[in-house]
């Protein structure tokens, strides 16, 4: 979660990637640090985040360990309209970032969950 918080979404066709090896996972982002963010900063766990939109929805409505939200739930959590949450769920699920359960675009039991 921590890597789709803080990727630039400005550089287009630069993934989030991901490495599996026997003893760690390695997670790599494009992009630089954010202004005024050091690595010091890193160390002492300081964050900033890239998106506000995106780090207040994955901190005030979780979507870990395989946990579903309505887009209901998520407008709720991010203090937005449904309409303005369901555009940027869209926008997240067309990325690869969320999974949209359910048995249609209307289903009125659509959920979105980690990808």
């Amino acid at each position: 979660m921590n890597a789709i918080v803080h990727a630039d979404y400005a550089q287009q066709g630069a993934p989030i990637r991901m490495a599996l090896s026997d003893d760690r996972i390695e997670i790599e982002n494009p992009g630089l640090l954010p202004f005024g963010l050091t690595i010091e900063d890193i160390l002492q766990a300081v964050s900033r985040w890239r998106n506000r939109v995106i780090g207040r929805v994955f901190h005030e409505a979780p979507f870990g360990d395989g946990v579903a939200r309505s887009t209901a739930a998520v407008a709720k959590h991010a203090g937005l309209s449904q309409r303005a949450t369901l555009t940027r769920l869209k926008s997240m699920t067309a990325r690869g970032l969320l999974v949209e359960t359910g048995t249609g675009p209307h289903d009125p039991k659509r959920q979105y969950v980690l990808a």
